[in-house]
């Protein structure tokens, strides 16, 4: 019996250290994900990133993200940029979270028809708007819920 209970923190531990032989490593995003844009009534606007991936907290954490919203023209460009880092393990817990980015222009957006950047996806947006979401099928989180 006391050979079991030193064993079983053992196992714990090498289940989820990654010592099974998975070695830690950082992904990296860049001006990639879904993207949700709000209208603040200053005439700013408000983005929200939400990157394509799943977060399991027993295995990977968030290392940090950064998102800027700037206007050339009739142009509103989104970069952003997300970095997660996963322990390797084999065996993490099955829930998931979300890697997100969030920031907002610096200067009013007068009402109008623009073009919207995000990396290699563009879409024609009217400003002033309330809330949309755009580029929603690469990431498995509603960029535009909480």
């Amino acid at each position: 019996m006391l050979l079991v209970r030193r064993s079983w923190p053992l196992l714990l531990a090498v289940a989820c250290s990654g010592s099974d032989g998975g070695k830690p490593f950082r992904t990296t995003y860049q001006d990639e994900g879904s993207i949700c844009i709000r209208s603040a009534a200053d005439g700013k606007i408000e983005v929200t990133v939400v990157f394509p991936t799943c977060l399991s907290s027993s295995c990977d954490r968030a290392l940090g993200t950064t998102c800027s919203a700037t206007l050339s023209g009739t142009t509103l460009v989104i970069s952003s940029k997300g970095e997660s880092e996963s322990t390797g393990a084999r065996e993490c817990t099955a829930d998931c979270g979300a890697l997100v980015a969030k920031c907002g222009s610096s200067i009013a957006v007068p009402p109008g028809d623009y073009t919207l950047e995000h990396g290699d996806s563009s879409a024609a947006i009217v400003l002033p708007q309330s809330e949309v979401a755009l580029f929603t099928d690469s990431a498995s989180f509603p960029p535009c819920s909480g």
